[in-house]
């Protein structure tokens, strides 16, 4: 992952279980929100919302290509 990169979202929109493990290499500053928060911001903020909707439809994509092969 990158700078600014974040994990987690798919847990925050449909409160189920984590679908994602993360392990540092290195110094690490992370920042964790609850969903009740994460969806208030994504309602107030359609850029954000865009850009979460974005990523979920870039992991949709790479999944079913990994799944093709």
């Amino acid at each position: 992952m990158s700078p600014g990169s974040y994990f987690g979202e798919v847990a925050l929109i449909d409160k189920g279980p984590r679908t994602a493990t993360i392990t540092a290499v290195g110094n690490v500053k992370a920042l964790a929100i609850a969903s009740w928060d994460f969806l208030a911001i994504c309602e107030q903020d359609f850029k954000i919302a865009q850009k979460v909707m974005i990523g979920m439809a870039s992991l949709i994509r790479t999944l079913d290509k990994t799944a093709g092969q």
